[in-house]
């Protein structure tokens, strides 16, 4: 259930109870604004520059994703850049899926975290299976470079 199912963790309607933070990655030069409910300390905004541009995302009705699983997800995002473009997410059914590699490894990371599984990269192969280098094409392509500077 989401917020309105009145899920435990549910981040509430925020009644003005809400905490910004100032963040940075460590050494890095980009700040980013996240607010978080004051009750649950669940994320409800997070605002940070994006190649010259400010986006702003927020992430609501905060719920569970599968029976098989307590962890909680936003199941809406919304994505809003100063330059536009609007996105919205909204999930709707989550399945929690262990890959192999992490499965095999799974009670010596439980063993050695004091009973919590700690994740692990998949391994993942230099190129998807799916693609291939063609030599017989010219390496030259056009481009368009955006107001961003995105090529």
């Amino acid at each position: 259930a989401g917020m309105d199912g009145g899920h435990p963790l549910g981040a509430g309607d925020g009644g003005g109870s809400e905490i910004a933070l100032e963040i940075r990655l460590l050494e890095g030069r980009v700040k980013a604004r996240l607010a978080v409910c004051a009750q649950t300390w669940l994320p409800l905004e997070l605002t940070l520059p994006v190649c010259g541009d400010i986006e702003k995302s927020t992430y609501g009705d905060w719920g569970s994703l599968g029976s098989q699983c307590d962890v909680v997800y936003p199941l809406l995002v919304k994505q809003v850049a100063s330059g536009g473009g609007d996105n919205e997410y909204r999930a709707h059914v989550g399945q929690l899926l262990v890959p192999p590699t992490v499965q095999s490894s799974a009670s010596s990371n439980s063993a050695a975290s004091g009973g919590l599984d700690l994740f692990q990269l998949p391994t993942v192969p230099i190129s998807p299976p799916d693609t291939r280098y063609d030599a017989d094409v010219s390496p030259s392509v056009g481009f368009t470079q955006a107001r961003s500077g995105h090529i």
